[in-house]
């Protein structure tokens, strides 16, 4: 191939020079585009101007983590990053993990608020938030005004401390409990307190502490806590009679599902009613763990 030849491959129309020249000002402008809207539209959520340098920083921050890698390689949005910045009254010792992001502190600190306050940890002034290891000294400043620390119950006793030993005064049945008594117990916030409520509406009560464990995300210390605090008297779950519930009843219970519900109607109406609740044993697809589970929800009336 001749010189003249080759670099035929390298000659443009006027046309054609003017396509690559719109390519590649768009190509910029797509690279520039989001960090131009940024710069112009977001704004911090900060109340005063005082407020203005500690709320951009923050809002830097949660820009530049919106990805975190798992523990198996795989990129995971920081949950930080959907959480606008507010302000607000809040008291350090109920506060959930929800209402800390808020407050535009990341997980990492959040974890360490609440492993201090499962340890016996208690905040008992504004200035106390700055002991929390890794808590930026201008974000507590910042936060400090809108610290609210509730009168602790006198009664109240430290978990370092033998808890089993209270007086039974003092202890809370967990299946009368509300929300603002759960609120108020250590490492218990709003959000955690609307997940046992909801949870127990759903099973119809607990009938030991143990369940506890299937709230999601409560910890295992802050259960201990709690095994110390509260107590479930016998016979306080709600019972569906085995031989007049529907399957429509029976499957949106947590421990039953669709197809636990499916098979004991099945059986019903293949043998005649339940003349005990053994009976459900003679159910293939009922395993011993789900039986332990399931029987204290159940009752049959002849």
């Amino acid at each position: 191939m001749s010189g003249n030849n080759y670099f035929q491959y390298f000659n443009f129309t006027k046309t054609e020079r003017n396509g690559i020249l719109l390519m590649a000002f768009i190509d910029l402008l797509l690279i520039f585009l989001p960090d131009l809207y940024i710069n112009s539209f977001s704004s911090p959520s900060a109340e005063s101007p005082q407020l203005l340098a500690i709320f951009q920083e923050i809002q830097s921050s949660q820009k530049a983590n919106e990805l975190v890698i798992s523990k198996d390689g795989k990129e995971l949005k920081n949950k930080a990053s959907e959480i606008s910045v507010q302000l607000f009254n809040f008291d350090p010792n109920h506060t959930s993990t929800e209402d800390w992001m808020r407050l535009g502190i990341n997980e990492k600190t959040v974890g360490t608020i609440q492993k201090y306050l499962d340890h016996g940890g208690r905040f008992r002034k504004p200035e106390d938030i700055k002991k929390i290891w890794g808590f930026p000294e201008k974000k507590a400043n910042a936060l400090m005004p809108y610290v609210k620390i509730e009168k602790e119950n006198n009664h109240w006793v430290s978990p370092k401390n033998n808890l089993h030993t209270a007086s039974p005064k003092k202890m809370i049945e967990l299946n009368e409990a509300d929300s603002l008594t759960l609120d108020r117990l250590p490492g218990i916030g709003p959000a955690l307190a609307h997940r046992i409520l909801s949870f127990r509406k759903r099973l119809g009560g607990f009938y030991q502490i143990e369940q506890l464990k299937e709230v999601w995300g409560l910890r295992d210390s802050v259960i201990e806590i709690m095994k110390s605090r509260c107590f479930v008297e016998e016979n306080h779950t709600k019972k569906m009679d085995l031989n007049n519930v529907s399957i429509e009843e029976m499957k949106i219970h947590p421990y039953f599902g669709y197809k636990t519900a499916r098979a004991i109607i099945a059986y019903r109406l293949q043998h005649g009613d339940f003349k005990t609740l053994d009976d459900i044993q003679q159910i293939i697809s009922i395993d011993e763990e789900t039986y332990r589970k399931i029987i204290h929800y159940l009752v049959v009336n002849k």
